[in-house]
């Protein structure tokens, strides 16, 4: 099981699932919280359990008193996540041997990826659903109901983010501004509704057609021409807010759209390339200590006086360098 490519799998297979009914999709509430020390212990072999039970915490502070903790690992705790998906695929394969009546220390690899597991997204088929989670209940999960959809002759499945009704995603348009309000954030903004839209466009028009003479594309070279905005280019997996993500695509959008001003994009000696791209930084504190910031402290009053080393508030959205040896930039495209 590979953890980078499984959501994409889920939803394929989620689609998939919402047509013929063979699959079904199971979520769970708080499922982190509720993978427990003992069921670890039952499930793990013991040199995993003692390695993995070595990396944890076992107690929190809460208000002067030190409280245990009876789950496993919170989120954040990198074993926490990798586990949770072994757990749960663990018992959705013994319900399927259970059900499929194979009492077999070694089954067989193809008949075991009818379960798949990311997180707590599971798919299984849809014969032993109502046996997976009663057995995943009686060892202490909760199923969410609301987000689970077991049903034969049911024409929706949801996982990983996908949601599909009869093989067609219906999953709305959730837009998610940008970590700033100020003037500075317009250009990142622009970035998060282009690079969320652009999948919607691909799938209404198709791989091919989704670039040309859309409104999309125009408006967007209208406010950076407005704005006289630098259109940073970046490679596939950056965040939304950093740049635009075309990918194969920069030849056929160059030629679309002519006027914008376009972010250099070089190559090194070595045949990576590298480019700009916006970067946010958290707001924080930085102490004030130079000689001139002290020399204007002395001339206020001294009602007006705070301490000689008060802080200034950094933060924002900045503008990085990056570099990328996996980028498949068109040869059309020159690079300098």
């Amino acid at each position: 099981m590979d953890l980078a490519t499984l959501p994409t799998l889920h939803k394929e297979r989620a689609k998939r699932a919402s047509i013929d009914g063979r699959e079904a999709t199971i979520d769970w509430s708080s499922a982190s919280d509720c993978v427990s020390i003992d069921l670890l212990r039952w499930l793990m072999p013991q040199q995993w359990f003692e390695c993995c039970d070595s990396v944890r915490s076992t107690q929190i502070l809460i208000e002067d008193s030190w409280v245990k903790l009876n789950m496993f690992s919170t989120m954040g705790n990198a074993v926490t996540f990798p586990l949770e998906t072994l757990v749960f695929w663990t018992i959705a394969q013994a319900c399927r041997l259970e059900y499929e009546q194979q009492m077999t220390c070694y089954p067989e690899w193809e008949d075991m990826l009818s379960c798949s597991v990311f997180g707590d997204d599971c798919i299984v088929p849809t014969d032993i659903a109502p046996l997976f989670i009663e057995m995943m209940e009686s060892v202490g999960f909760i199923c969410n109901n609301e987000k689970s959809f077991i049903d034969a002759d049911g024409s929706f499945r949801e996982s990983c983010g996908g949601d599909y009704l009869r093989g067609v995603d219906v999953r709305p348009f959730n837009l998610k501004g940008p970590h700033s309000d100020r003037l500075s954030a317009l250009e990142p903004w622009l970035y998060i509704i282009a690079n969320r839209l652009i999948p919607k466009y691909i799938s209404c028009f198709g791989e091919r057609d989704y670039i040309y003479d859309k409104e999309l594309f125009k408006l967007l070279e209208r406010l950076f021409r407005e704005h006289k905005l630098v259109l940073k280019l970046v490679p596939p997996g950056y965040p939304d807010d950093s740049g635009l993500s075309v990918n194969d695509d920069i030849q056929r959008f160059i030629r679309c759209y002519p006027s914008f001003s376009l972010s250099r994009v070089g190559k090194d000696h070595h045949g990576s390339y590298t480019f700009r791209f916006n970067l946010f930084c958290y707001r924080k504190n930085r102490p004030r200590v130079e000689e001139l910031h002290y020399a204007t402290w002395l001339r206020r009053p001294g009602g007006e006086r705070g301490p000689w080393w008060e802080t200034k508030k950094i933060g924002g959205y900045v503008v990085a360098k990056g570099r990328s040896g996996h980028w498949s930039l068109p040869h059309l495209y020159k690079v300098s």
